[in-house]
């Protein structure tokens, strides 16, 4: 049965899933954990009380790299 609205009663990762992919790339990871690819790849879980869906994604910086550098690079990240 379709499913015109997502409600935290009917919410579930196979549903979001199931709407993503109408429109992106998406996947499991090897914990089973939904993922939208991309640019970059977006975690997609529902929070445990189902009040919101979270999406997060991950980014290296790398090691060598200054304090000036990596506070530049998250700036980015967060802006834009």
């Amino acid at each position: 049965m379709p499913v015109d609205l997502i409600t935290p009663e009917n919410v579930s990762v196979d549903l979001l899933n199931d709407v993503f992919t109408s429109y992106m790339d998406t996947s499991f990871d090897e914990d089973g954990d939904l993922m939208v690819n991309g640019e970059c790849q977006v975690y997609v879980t529902i929070i445990p009380d189902k009040s919101s869906i979270r999406l997060m994604t991950v980014f290296r910086i790398s090691e060598g790299s200054s304090p000036d550098t990596r506070l530049a690079a998250v700036n980015r990240i967060n802006n834009d």
